[in-house]
């Protein structure tokens, strides 16, 4: 089962996404994050160590200090030297039809969902990443979620 990392602010939405996720057995690792920076220093710190790297990320859009479109640019910027492939999830609050027009010019952003997450939305997210997993543990990137 894949590693999750969830970057929000929220830390009551934190409790609310981990329990569902635990009740339903649906990640192997879940490892939470409330300043986008911190997550971005683990995953620069991580970069030549697969095994170290989430297969996915809940990417919250509205937080102080970093948000999630500045945590995404400097992603971006990180992919080339990353030897895993993250696929990237938002999960936000905003109702701006435009960021989730925004968000489809990055590729390896494969969802846009609306808080709060749903059982539903979160197994679609696991699902979509079992599929596209290889036997070796990395993930395919697509060119269409």
């Amino acid at each position: 089962m894949p590693k999750i990392f969830l970057i929000d602010d929220d830390p009551l939405y934190h409790e609310l996404a981990h329990l569902m996720i635990k009740e339903n057995m649906l990640f192997d690792n879940f490892i939470s994050y409330t300043k986008a920076e911190l997550a971005l220093e683990y995953l620069i710190k991580h970069k030549d160590n697969p095994e170290s790297l989430p297969d996915l990320i809940l990417l919250d859009l509205n937080m102080p200090e970093m948000d999630g479109w500045n945590f995404i640019c400097l992603y971006e910027d990180l992919l080339p030297v990353l030897k895993k492939r993250i696929n990237v999830f938002i999960v936000t609050s905003s109702i701006d039809q435009r960021d989730e027009v925004r968000s489809m010019a990055y590729p390896f952003i494969r969802g846009f969902y609306s808080k709060p997450i749903t059982i539903e939305a979160l197994f679609d997210i696991a699902y979509f990443i079992t599929v596209n997993s290889t036997k070796s543990g990395s993930l395919k990137m697509l060119d269409q979620f």
